[in-house]
């Protein structure tokens, strides 16, 4: 597996990506630049979800924006394989969040005149014993999702997660993105989830903001159905968008163009992002912000979501979902809990 091969490198930084059967694993820096870089060489790295100081200083090592060109690097195809989960113990979990205080977030983008806000919790695990980041990434499912962890240096903080939600994948100038919203438990009746009003319209606000933005930058802008996409526990509406970009949009320009869209921001998205901001008491830091790789040729990013920050003894987990009119606080808070209970679920 090349996350063992990475685990037993000790080179800095690390990165891995796996996506659709592809696996890419690179570490060691041949170079560093704290910009989206447009270069014939393919560079891997991320951004912060808000560009501006942080609240607090969990991310150490992850500046705001930083990709760097590896020294080491292997591409397979593999089929995706779920390893055994750790043995981990955990003891108190904290919450940032209280349920009370979600509910009265909630209530708040309500009674407000914003359309839609992403609202986000994290909850703090503490670990009896030291955790094996890419043990506890290989256990997690690959089914729909984009595998990624990325390490910054040596002793500092692991980024790992399973996104469901390909932010972009350019071949050239030909752009593929997915639109993801709405959630339901897969058990749950699907004809009853694609019918139902509040989660169509969760959905819509992020199909719709999407083809907006694309369409002064690009060409040929159409989009697929509407279908459920399901992952290991879960299921969500989804449409590939597919658009030919102007010659003059870098992937810089690009990421800057579309960030956040309305399925981690809302929807106007400056006044969701000031109230996103108002109303998490902690910081996003990468969460939900753009993590991947980019060349001239090509770029593949994923939203960096159902993702832990993963230090020594603890793990920091983050999930969000889209309260739009609607949106029950009791039902919103249990959809975050079912987004971060694979990570929970090995812990216990």
């Amino acid at each position: 597996m090349l996350l063992n091969w990475l685990k037993e490198k000790d080179d800095y930084p690390k990165f891995y990506f796996e996506s659709e059967g592809e696996v890419r694993a690179v570490c060691g820096a041949l170079d560093i630049v704290k910009h989206v870089p447009a270069s014939d060489h393919c560079y891997y790295g991320g951004r912060d979800f808000f560009q501006k100081k942080r609240k607090r200083s969990d991310w150490d090592g992850f500046d705001q924006t930083c990709f760097f060109l590896p020294k080491y690097s292997r591409i397979e195809r593999i089929k995706p394989q779920k390893q055994p989960p750790p043995l981990l113990k955990s003891g108190s979990i904290q919450e940032l969040l209280s349920q009370n205080e979600h509910k009265k977030a909630v209530e708040a983008i309500l009674e407000s005149s914003l359309s839609k806000v992403v609202l986000a919790n994290s909850f703090i695990v503490e670990l009896t014993s030291p955790c094996d980041p890419y043990l506890l990434l290989s256990s997690l499912s690959s089914e729909n999702v984009i595998k990624f962890a990325i390490q910054w240096k040596k002793e500092g903080p692991i980024f790992i997660g399973t996104s469901p939600e390909t932010f972009y994948k350019r071949s050239n100038r030909h752009l593929m993105m997915r639109a993801l919203a709405g959630t339901c438990r897969k058990e749950e009746c699907e004809t009853a989830f694609l019918e139902n009003k509040k989660e169509r319209a969760e959905f819509d606000f992020v199909l719709d903001n999407i083809l907006k933005v694309l369409s002064p930058f690009s060409s040929k802008i159409s989009h697929s159905p509407v279908v459920p996409l399901e992952t290991a526990s879960l299921r969500h509406l989804s449409s590939m968008v597919t658009a030919d970009l102007d010659k003059s949009i870098t992937d810089e320009m690009l990421i800057e163009i579309l960030h956040p869209t309305a399925a981690l921001g809302g929807i106007p998205k400056k006044g969701a992002l000031n109230m996103i901001q108002k109303l998490e008491p902690f910081d996003r830091g990468w969460y939900g912000a753009p993590i991947g790789y980019c060349s001239k040729e090509k770029a593949h990013f994923a939203v960096a979501i159902r993702s832990a920050l993963v230090k020594q003894k603890s793990i920091q987990l983050f999930a969000g979902g889209g309260i739009v009119q609607g949106s029950k606080p009791e039902k919103e808070w249990n959809e975050i809990n079912e987004k971060i209970s694979q990570f929970i679920k090995v812990l216990k």
